[in-house]
Protein backbone atom coordinates (compact mmCIF):
# COMPACT_ATOMS: atom_id res chain seq x y z
CA UNK A 1 0.00 0.00 0.00
CA UNK A 2 1.32 3.20 -0.85
CA UNK A 3 0.83 6.02 1.25
CA UNK A 4 -0.30 9.11 -0.68
CA UNK A 5 -0.83 11.42 1.98
CA UNK A 6 2.61 11.88 2.63
CA UNK A 7 3.66 12.53 -1.11
CA UNK A 8 6.84 10.51 -0.45
CA UNK A 9 8.84 8.64 -3.01
CA UNK A 10 8.25 4.90 -1.90
CA UNK A 11 11.53 3.57 -4.44
CA UNK A 12 13.98 5.22 -1.88
CA UNK A 13 13.83 2.80 0.93
CA UNK A 14 12.30 -0.64 1.80
CA UNK A 15 9.24 -0.62 3.72
CA UNK A 16 9.99 -3.21 6.03
CA UNK A 17 13.54 -2.69 6.27
CA UNK A 18 13.60 1.41 5.51
CA UNK A 19 17.14 0.00 4.54
CA UNK A 20 17.83 2.70 1.23
CA UNK A 21 18.08 0.72 -1.88
CA UNK A 22 21.32 0.69 -3.56
CA UNK A 23 19.87 -0.75 -7.08
CA UNK A 24 19.33 1.75 -9.75
CA UNK A 25 17.47 -0.64 -12.10
CA UNK A 26 15.47 -1.13 -9.21
CA UNK A 27 14.79 2.54 -8.29
CA UNK A 28 13.57 3.04 -11.74
CA UNK A 29 11.24 0.15 -11.74
CA UNK A 30 9.58 1.56 -8.30
CA UNK A 31 9.52 4.95 -9.51
CA UNK A 32 7.92 3.55 -12.94
CA UNK A 33 5.30 1.20 -11.02
CA UNK A 34 4.29 4.66 -8.34
CA UNK A 35 3.91 6.77 -11.46
CA UNK A 36 1.72 4.03 -12.78
CA UNK A 37 -0.75 3.14 -9.93
CA UNK A 38 -1.20 7.02 -9.58
CA UNK A 39 -3.40 6.57 -13.55
CA UNK A 40 -6.44 4.71 -11.34
CA UNK A 41 -6.64 7.57 -8.92
CA UNK A 42 -10.05 9.48 -9.37
CA UNK A 43 -9.31 12.76 -9.33
CA UNK A 44 -5.91 13.17 -8.52
CA UNK A 45 -4.15 15.06 -10.48
CA UNK A 46 -2.06 16.66 -8.05
CA UNK A 47 -0.64 12.81 -6.68
CA UNK A 48 -0.06 12.04 -10.32
CA UNK A 49 1.89 15.44 -11.25
CA UNK A 50 4.08 14.95 -7.88
CA UNK A 51 4.66 11.16 -8.86
CA UNK A 52 5.84 12.25 -12.62
CA UNK A 53 7.96 15.42 -10.65
CA UNK A 54 9.55 13.06 -8.28
CA UNK A 55 10.47 10.47 -11.16
CA UNK A 56 11.78 13.30 -13.09
CA UNK A 57 14.29 14.10 -10.13
CA UNK A 58 15.21 10.21 -9.83
CA UNK A 59 16.58 10.56 -13.46
CA UNK A 60 18.14 13.47 -12.87
CA UNK A 61 19.89 12.24 -9.97
CA UNK A 62 21.05 8.79 -11.64
CA UNK A 63 22.49 10.78 -14.81
CA UNK A 64 19.44 10.10 -17.15
CA UNK A 65 19.86 13.60 -18.96
CA UNK A 66 17.49 12.69 -21.53
CA UNK A 67 14.88 10.58 -19.82
CA UNK A 68 14.99 13.94 -17.21
CA UNK A 69 14.47 16.09 -19.84
CA UNK A 70 11.71 14.74 -21.49
CA UNK A 71 9.83 14.43 -17.75
CA UNK A 72 10.70 17.92 -16.68
CA UNK A 73 9.33 19.12 -20.27
CA UNK A 74 6.42 17.38 -19.74
CA UNK A 75 5.83 18.52 -16.40
CA UNK A 76 6.52 22.25 -17.95
CA UNK A 77 3.62 21.94 -20.29
CA UNK A 78 1.23 20.51 -17.40
CA UNK A 79 2.43 23.41 -15.52
CA UNK A 80 1.43 26.17 -17.60
CA UNK A 81 -1.73 24.62 -19.15
CA UNK A 82 -2.43 24.87 -14.93
CA UNK A 83 -3.61 20.81 -15.52
CA UNK A 84 -1.91 20.07 -12.46
CA UNK A 85 -5.34 20.59 -10.76
CA UNK A 86 -4.12 20.60 -7.15
CA UNK A 87 -7.31 18.32 -6.37
CA UNK A 88 -7.32 15.50 -4.21
CA UNK A 89 -9.87 13.04 -4.30
CA UNK A 90 -12.20 15.55 -6.04
CA UNK A 91 -11.51 18.36 -3.39
CA UNK A 92 -9.85 21.08 -3.83
CA UNK A 93 -6.56 21.26 -1.78
CA UNK A 94 -5.40 25.28 -1.72
CA UNK A 95 -6.97 28.57 -1.90
CA UNK A 96 -6.34 30.96 -5.22
CA UNK A 97 -3.65 32.51 -4.07
CA UNK A 98 -2.13 29.15 -2.57
CA UNK A 99 -2.54 27.55 -5.77
CA UNK A 100 -0.79 30.35 -7.88
CA UNK A 101 1.55 30.48 -5.63
CA UNK A 102 2.70 26.53 -5.75
CA UNK A 103 2.19 26.62 -9.55
CA UNK A 104 4.90 29.44 -9.69
CA UNK A 105 7.35 27.40 -7.14
CA UNK A 106 7.03 24.30 -9.26
CA UNK A 107 7.58 26.10 -12.62
CA UNK A 108 10.80 27.99 -11.65
CA UNK A 109 12.20 24.52 -9.95
CA UNK A 110 11.44 22.78 -13.44
CA UNK A 111 12.56 25.88 -15.39
CA UNK A 112 16.07 25.62 -13.34
CA UNK A 113 16.50 21.77 -14.22
CA UNK A 114 15.78 22.23 -17.86
CA UNK A 115 18.88 24.73 -17.98
CA UNK A 116 20.82 23.14 -15.99
CA UNK A 117 20.18 20.03 -18.14
CA UNK A 118 20.99 21.77 -21.36
CA UNK A 119 23.86 22.84 -19.78
CA UNK A 120 25.30 19.96 -18.75
CA UNK A 121 24.33 19.10 -22.26
CA UNK A 122 26.66 21.78 -23.80
CA UNK A 123 23.24 23.35 -25.36
CA UNK A 124 23.98 26.96 -24.27
CA UNK A 125 21.56 28.63 -26.12
CA UNK A 126 18.87 26.68 -25.01
CA UNK A 127 20.06 26.55 -21.04
CA UNK A 128 20.06 30.28 -21.24
CA UNK A 129 16.39 30.40 -22.50
CA UNK A 130 15.11 28.30 -19.06
CA UNK A 131 17.81 30.53 -16.83
CA UNK A 132 16.16 33.66 -18.24
CA UNK A 133 12.66 32.45 -18.03
CA UNK A 134 13.82 31.86 -13.90
CA UNK A 135 14.78 35.08 -13.70
CA UNK A 136 11.45 36.69 -15.54
CA UNK A 137 9.34 34.67 -12.87
CA UNK A 138 11.57 36.16 -9.94
CA UNK A 139 11.41 39.65 -11.30
CA UNK A 140 7.64 39.10 -10.90
CA UNK A 141 7.37 37.46 -7.73
CA UNK A 142 7.69 38.96 -4.55
CA UNK A 143 11.08 40.56 -4.90
CA UNK A 144 11.22 42.00 -1.77
CA UNK A 145 11.36 39.12 0.08
CA UNK A 146 14.98 37.57 1.11
CA UNK A 147 14.32 34.40 -0.41
CA UNK A 148 13.44 35.84 -3.29
CA UNK A 149 16.47 37.53 -3.57
CA UNK A 150 18.80 34.58 -3.13
CA UNK A 151 16.79 33.60 -6.00
CA UNK A 152 17.82 35.98 -7.90
CA UNK A 153 21.23 35.75 -7.09
CA UNK A 154 21.54 32.08 -7.95
CA UNK A 155 19.81 32.96 -11.36
CA UNK A 156 22.00 35.60 -12.02
CA UNK A 157 24.98 33.55 -10.84
CA UNK A 158 23.34 30.94 -13.47
CA UNK A 159 23.49 33.08 -16.14
CA UNK A 160 26.67 34.33 -16.22
CA UNK A 161 27.82 30.88 -16.20
CA UNK A 162 26.67 30.19 -19.30
CA UNK A 163 27.27 33.10 -21.14
CA UNK A 164 30.65 33.06 -19.75
CA UNK A 165 31.09 29.46 -21.32
CA UNK A 166 29.33 30.55 -24.47
CA UNK A 167 31.80 33.39 -25.03
CA UNK A 168 34.94 30.95 -24.29
CA UNK A 169 36.83 28.42 -25.82
CA UNK A 170 37.69 26.14 -22.61
CA UNK A 171 41.42 24.95 -22.50
CA UNK A 172 40.50 23.73 -19.28
CA UNK A 173 41.05 27.27 -17.06
CA UNK A 174 37.59 28.57 -18.01
CA UNK A 175 35.47 26.47 -15.19
CA UNK A 176 38.58 27.07 -12.24
CA UNK A 177 38.25 30.83 -13.14
CA UNK A 178 34.64 31.07 -13.09
CA UNK A 179 34.36 29.41 -9.86
CA UNK A 180 36.36 31.81 -7.83
CA UNK A 181 34.12 34.74 -9.31
CA UNK A 182 31.00 32.81 -8.66
CA UNK A 183 32.16 32.11 -4.83
CA UNK A 184 33.32 35.92 -4.55
CA UNK A 185 29.90 36.68 -5.27
CA UNK A 186 28.44 34.18 -3.24
CA UNK A 187 30.67 35.63 -0.25
CA UNK A 188 29.59 39.53 -1.43
CA UNK A 189 26.01 37.97 -1.61
CA UNK A 190 26.15 36.48 2.20
CA UNK A 191 27.72 39.41 3.58
CA UNK A 192 24.58 41.82 2.07
CA UNK A 193 21.67 39.25 3.24
CA UNK A 194 22.85 38.12 6.13
CA UNK A 195 20.67 38.68 9.44
CA UNK A 196 20.53 37.49 12.75
CA UNK A 197 22.70 37.36 15.55
CA UNK A 198 26.69 38.32 15.03
CA UNK A 199 27.94 34.56 15.28
CA UNK A 200 25.83 32.94 13.02
CA UNK A 201 26.79 35.25 10.50
CA UNK A 202 30.46 35.22 11.20
CA UNK A 203 30.33 31.56 10.37
CA UNK A 204 28.28 31.76 7.75
CA UNK A 205 30.49 34.31 6.15
CA UNK A 206 33.86 32.63 7.31
CA UNK A 207 32.13 29.37 5.45
CA UNK A 208 32.25 31.54 2.52
CA UNK A 209 35.54 33.08 2.95
CA UNK A 210 36.81 29.24 2.71
CA UNK A 211 35.06 28.46 0.08
CA UNK A 212 36.57 31.19 -2.11
CA UNK A 213 39.98 30.39 -0.95
CA UNK A 214 39.33 26.82 -2.24
CA UNK A 215 38.46 28.25 -5.88
CA UNK A 216 41.53 30.28 -5.61
CA UNK A 217 43.96 28.03 -5.00
CA UNK A 218 42.48 25.78 -7.37
CA UNK A 219 42.87 28.25 -9.79
CA UNK A 220 46.93 28.84 -8.52
CA UNK A 221 45.92 32.42 -7.16
CA UNK A 222 47.85 31.23 -3.56
CA UNK A 223 48.61 34.96 -2.35
CA UNK A 224 45.23 35.99 -2.11
CA UNK A 225 43.82 31.87 -0.30
CA UNK A 226 46.77 32.08 1.44
CA UNK A 227 45.54 35.36 3.42
CA UNK A 228 41.92 33.81 3.17
CA UNK A 229 43.20 30.81 4.76
CA UNK A 230 45.31 32.35 7.28
CA UNK A 231 42.03 34.50 8.39
CA UNK A 232 40.01 31.55 8.51
CA UNK A 233 42.42 29.43 10.78
CA UNK A 234 42.49 32.18 12.92
CA UNK A 235 39.09 33.16 13.22
CA UNK A 236 38.34 29.18 14.17
CA UNK A 237 40.63 28.61 16.53
CA UNK A 238 39.51 31.43 18.42
CA UNK A 239 35.95 30.86 18.64
CA UNK A 240 35.74 27.46 17.83
CA UNK A 241 39.23 26.31 19.61
CA UNK A 242 42.41 24.36 18.07
CA UNK A 243 40.85 21.07 18.25
CA UNK A 244 37.50 21.65 16.41
CA UNK A 245 37.51 20.15 12.82
CA UNK A 246 36.94 23.51 11.20
CA UNK A 247 40.75 24.57 12.54
CA UNK A 248 42.30 22.03 11.40
CA UNK A 249 41.14 21.85 8.04
CA UNK A 250 41.75 25.85 7.47
CA UNK A 251 45.51 25.01 9.02
CA UNK A 252 45.93 22.07 6.82
CA UNK A 253 44.85 24.02 3.91
CA UNK A 254 46.98 27.01 4.63
CA UNK A 255 49.90 25.15 4.84
CA UNK A 256 49.48 22.75 1.54
CA UNK A 257 49.21 26.31 0.08
CA UNK A 258 51.99 27.86 0.74
CA UNK A 259 53.66 24.88 -0.38
CA UNK A 260 52.20 25.22 -3.57
CA UNK A 261 53.09 28.90 -3.67
CA UNK A 262 56.76 27.81 -2.63
CA UNK A 263 56.45 25.26 -5.43
CA UNK A 264 55.32 27.57 -7.79
CA UNK A 265 57.97 30.53 -7.05
CA UNK A 266 61.15 27.92 -7.71
CA UNK A 267 59.46 26.91 -11.21
CA UNK A 268 59.21 30.53 -11.84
Amino acid sequence: EIRMCSFSQPWEHCPNCRQPYTDKDLERRLADAFVESTEDFPDSHYVRFLSRFNRAYLLLNQDDLEGALDEFSYLLDVVKSNDAGLSLNGKRMYDHDAQDYLMFTFELRINNNLGSIYEEKNEFPKALEYFNACMSQVDDSFTSHVSSQEQRGHTEDCIRRVKFKMETVDDGSAELTWKVEAARRHLEREIRLTRGDKVDNERRIFDCKMELAIHLMNDSQFLESLKLFKEGADHFQRVLGPEHQCTITAKTLLARTKAMYLQQLKET
